[in-house]
């Protein structure tokens, strides 16, 4: 899996490196899934402070598509943190579905079969 991130504003390229280890290891079990990740870190307001710190992350995914995912915090890292278990959250819920409806439908097959 191939993780690029992008600091926006030159105050968050120090957290170039954190941002980068931190999504290997909240992806690591889903590397199988996942092509490759973007996160783009910005400041919404600049200097004035405030929640203003932004985390886009986008993933591209072998059998789902693109998935995107975004967050606002105080710091950078708890932007990236929240913006991660979006992310994990949402792929882990779209890889279990086709289980989940399938299953579904031999349920409902065999219902049928009992009336």
């Amino acid at each position: 899996m191939k993780i690029i991130v992008q600091p926006r504003v030159p105050q968050a390229a120090e957290w170039r490196n954190w941002a980068q280890q931190r999504a290997q290891f909240v992806l690591r079990r889903m590397r199988d899934w996942v092509m490759s990740a973007q996160v783009r870190l910005s400041d919404d307001n600049g200097p004035r402070g405030g929640a203003d710190k932004r985390c886009d992350i986008e993933l591209q995914t072998e059998h789902h598509g693109t998935l995107v995912a975004s967050a606002v915090g105080r710091d950078w890292g708890q932007a990236i943190n929240a913006a991660l278990r979006k992310l994990a959250r949402h792929l882990s819920r779209v890889h279990h579905r086709p289980h989940t409806q399938a299953r579904l439908a031999v349920a409902h097959a065999r219902l049928a079969q009992h009336l």
